[in-house]
Protein backbone atom coordinates (compact mmCIF):
# COMPACT_ATOMS: atom_id res chain seq x y z
CA UNK A 1 0.00 0.00 0.00
CA UNK A 2 1.39 3.36 -1.05
CA UNK A 3 0.59 6.24 1.26
CA UNK A 4 -0.42 9.65 0.00
CA UNK A 5 1.71 12.59 1.13
CA UNK A 6 -0.99 13.53 3.65
CA UNK A 7 -1.15 9.98 5.03
CA UNK A 8 2.63 9.83 5.28
CA UNK A 9 2.75 13.15 7.12
CA UNK A 10 0.02 12.01 9.52
CA UNK A 11 1.88 8.74 10.15
CA UNK A 12 5.09 10.56 11.01
CA UNK A 13 3.31 13.14 13.19
CA UNK A 14 1.69 10.31 15.17
CA UNK A 15 5.10 8.69 15.57
CA UNK A 16 6.70 11.97 16.74
CA UNK A 17 4.00 12.45 19.36
CA UNK A 18 4.50 8.89 20.59
CA UNK A 19 8.29 9.05 20.96
CA UNK A 20 8.79 12.70 21.93
CA UNK A 21 9.01 11.96 25.64
CA UNK A 22 11.38 9.01 25.52
CA UNK A 23 14.88 9.22 26.96
CA UNK A 24 17.94 8.96 24.73
CA UNK A 25 18.76 5.38 23.80
CA UNK A 26 21.14 3.39 26.02
CA UNK A 27 23.56 2.95 23.11
CA UNK A 28 23.66 6.74 22.75
CA UNK A 29 24.77 7.10 26.39
CA UNK A 30 27.40 4.38 25.94
CA UNK A 31 28.71 6.18 22.85
CA UNK A 32 28.55 9.85 23.75
CA UNK A 33 30.44 9.48 27.04
CA UNK A 34 33.47 8.45 24.99
CA UNK A 35 33.45 11.79 23.16
CA UNK A 36 33.47 15.13 24.92
CA UNK A 37 33.48 18.48 23.15
CA UNK A 38 36.96 19.98 22.98
CA UNK A 39 37.75 22.52 25.67
CA UNK A 40 39.12 25.14 23.27
CA UNK A 41 36.25 24.85 20.81
CA UNK A 42 32.83 23.30 20.62
CA UNK A 43 32.92 19.96 18.82
CA UNK A 44 30.57 19.04 16.00
CA UNK A 45 28.14 16.14 16.03
CA UNK A 46 25.79 14.90 13.31
CA UNK A 47 22.45 13.26 14.09
CA UNK A 48 21.42 11.28 10.98
CA UNK A 49 17.68 10.69 10.86
CA UNK A 50 17.21 12.90 13.90
CA UNK A 51 13.42 12.56 14.10
CA UNK A 52 12.15 14.75 16.95
CA UNK A 53 15.73 15.26 18.08
CA UNK A 54 15.89 13.42 21.37
CA UNK A 55 19.62 12.76 21.05
CA UNK A 56 20.20 16.11 19.29
CA UNK A 57 18.76 17.94 22.30
CA UNK A 58 21.01 15.97 24.66
CA UNK A 59 24.09 16.77 22.57
CA UNK A 60 23.17 20.47 22.61
CA UNK A 61 22.77 20.36 26.40
CA UNK A 62 26.28 18.90 26.61
CA UNK A 63 27.75 21.79 24.59
CA UNK A 64 28.04 20.26 21.12
CA UNK A 65 27.34 21.99 17.80
CA UNK A 66 24.89 19.68 16.07
CA UNK A 67 23.87 19.16 12.47
CA UNK A 68 20.49 17.40 12.66
CA UNK A 69 19.41 15.71 9.43
CA UNK A 70 16.09 14.14 8.54
CA UNK A 71 14.23 13.55 5.29
CA UNK A 72 10.92 14.58 6.86
CA UNK A 73 10.29 18.35 7.10
CA UNK A 74 7.88 17.69 9.99
CA UNK A 75 10.71 16.16 12.05
CA UNK A 76 12.93 19.19 11.59
CA UNK A 77 10.04 21.56 12.39
CA UNK A 78 9.29 19.59 15.56
CA UNK A 79 12.93 19.63 16.61
CA UNK A 80 13.43 23.34 15.94
CA UNK A 81 10.32 24.22 17.94
CA UNK A 82 11.71 22.40 21.01
CA UNK A 83 15.20 23.94 21.20
CA UNK A 84 15.76 26.55 23.92
CA UNK A 85 16.82 29.95 22.54
CA UNK A 86 20.24 29.74 24.20
CA UNK A 87 21.04 26.52 22.28
CA UNK A 88 19.73 27.54 18.85
CA UNK A 89 23.04 28.99 17.68
CA UNK A 90 24.62 25.52 18.04
CA UNK A 91 21.97 23.81 15.91
CA UNK A 92 21.99 23.46 12.14
CA UNK A 93 19.30 21.42 10.40
CA UNK A 94 18.87 19.89 6.96
CA UNK A 95 15.90 18.26 5.30
CA UNK A 96 17.58 15.81 2.96
CA UNK A 97 17.54 12.12 2.07
CA UNK A 98 20.45 9.81 2.74
CA UNK A 99 21.04 9.63 -1.01
CA UNK A 100 21.56 13.41 -1.23
CA UNK A 101 23.21 14.18 2.11
CA UNK A 102 26.59 15.90 2.25
CA UNK A 103 28.30 15.29 5.57
CA UNK A 104 30.81 17.83 6.87
CA UNK A 105 33.73 16.85 9.07
CA UNK A 106 32.54 15.95 12.53
CA UNK A 107 33.69 14.44 15.79
CA UNK A 108 30.65 12.22 16.44
CA UNK A 109 27.94 10.79 14.18
CA UNK A 110 24.78 9.32 15.66
CA UNK A 111 22.37 7.38 13.44
CA UNK A 112 20.13 5.67 16.04
CA UNK A 113 17.67 3.49 14.11
CA UNK A 114 17.68 5.50 10.89
CA UNK A 115 20.05 3.47 8.73
CA UNK A 116 17.38 0.93 7.70
CA UNK A 117 15.63 3.84 5.94
CA UNK A 118 18.59 4.13 3.57
CA UNK A 119 17.80 2.33 0.31
CA UNK A 120 20.06 -0.73 0.06
CA UNK A 121 21.55 0.43 -3.24
CA UNK A 122 22.64 3.71 -1.56
CA UNK A 123 24.01 2.30 1.69
CA UNK A 124 27.65 1.84 0.60
CA UNK A 125 27.80 5.42 -0.63
CA UNK A 126 26.28 6.74 2.62
CA UNK A 127 28.65 4.62 4.69
CA UNK A 128 31.67 5.96 2.77
CA UNK A 129 30.59 9.55 3.48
Amino acid sequence: MVLTDEQNEAKWNDYYKTVAGRAPRELFWQSVVRFQPGESQVSRAIDLGCGVGIETRELLKRGWRVLAIDSQPEAIAWLESHIPPEQQSNLETQVVSFEQVVLPASDFIWASVSLPFCPPQSFNELWSK
